[in-house]
């Protein structure tokens, strides 16, 4: 797990800079007949509250990069969430605990079926809303920002 924080030149915390938090985890990936191992190297920036990167690792190698909204998958930890390319669930143990996440990712012409230890999908849910909680994403927006460099051509 790596966590960052913006500093100004003098070295001293910026709190207005944006924050990205990373962490790396195992997956696995529905091949065409039989399970591959899959590391997954997750970012989230308050930069960019509403969205969250997975880049898809396999044997060292980058296999895939997405990007989509961070209530899919805060919500698929949870119950299913998703429609169109992205769907998040969870699958229950025998007792009833969260297990494992699953991500279906579909770029249109492929589908890719990835499963994760709920352990670590909650954890990066976790670490994502420790940095902007949820209802709070529009004040890490710098719409005045976005505003001037659209109208700066």
């Amino acid at each position: 797990m790596e966590s960052t924080t913006a500093r100004s030149e003098d070295g001293t915390p910026d709190e207005l800079a944006p924050h990205i938090t990373t962490l790396v985890f195992p997956m696995e990936a529905w091949g065409k007949d039989e399970w591959v191992p899959v590391s997954v190297f997750a970012t989230y920036s308050t930069a960019t509250p509403y969205e969250v990167g997975l880049e898809f690792l396999v044997a060292g190698r980058s296999a895939a990069y997405w990007v989509f909204a961070r209530d899919l998958l805060l919500d698929g930890s949870v119950y299913a969430a998703g429609s169109g390319d992205v769907w998040v669930w969870t699958r229950a143990a025998a007792d009833g605990r969260p297990e494992r996440v699953h991500l279906l990712l579909d770029n249109g012409s492929e589908r890719c079926l990835f499963v994760a230890d709920h352990r670590h999908a909650a954890l990066w849910c976790a670490m994502m809303t420790s940095l902007v909680p949820r209802g709070e994403e529009s004040r890490h927006l710098d719409l005045d920002g976005a505003v001037d460099r659209l109208l700066s051509g």
